[in-house]
């Protein structure tokens, strides 16, 4: 068990499996977990706003990220080569992707992001082979459209799809290479 008290330079030990953040944390600093590959799981408290860049680089074993309801902004490479992680639900709040966020992440199935999405930087899911679905609210945005990933299926698992009821999906179909949009009814 690690505990996290924001400080720059702060790096957490390579083989930490649990992690505890401090309540004074807001933002968590540049390659604070950078190659914490025992990390199967984090849940980044709500008083966390930022994640910088190489913040969790190379967490091969992290699965799943439940991301904090304040969040605004993720660094660059961020999460790259996080190669077990298998969803990205980002709340409402986040802004600002930068450039490689999720980078190689071999096992990335689905993606959300919402109207609120301002900038999302370049190659930000490249290398994310797996994706089946990339949600977003924020169709009109030509940017945002633009930078979400070529995904191979258009079929939304149940799952993923009801607590998603009226959001705008956008696809892009690799064979067809066109942009396909799609409002989820039920």
């Amino acid at each position: 068990m690690y505990t996290y008290y924001g400080l720059r330079d702060e790096y957490a030990p390579e083989y930490t499996t649990e992690l505890i953040f401090h309540l004074s944390v807001r933002i968590i600093q540049g390659g604070a977990f950078d190659g914490c590959d025992s990390l199967g799981r984090i849940t980044i408290p709500d008083h966390v706003t930022g994640i910088e860049g190489h913040a969790f680089y190379g967490c091969y074993s992290l699965k799943s990220i439940r991301f904090p309801p304040n969040l605004e902004f993720i660094g660059n490479e961020a999460f790259s080569q996080c190669s077990s992680l298998e969803a990205v639900f980002l709340p409402p709040t986040v802004t600002h992707i930068s450039r490689e966020a999720f980078l190689d992440c071999k096992s990335l199935r689905y993606i959300y992001v919402s109207e609120r999405i301002a900038h999302v930087g370049d190659d930000v899911f490249e290398g994310c082979d797996r994706l089946l679905a990339a949600v977003s609210n924020n169709y009109n945005n030509n940017e945002v459209i633009q930078r979400l990933p070529t995904c191979h299926s258009i079929n939304l698992a149940p799952a993923l799809s009801s607590p998603l009821k009226g959001f705008k999906c956008v696809f892009k179909n690799t064979e067809l290479n066109a942009l396909r949009k799609m409002t989820i009814n039920k």
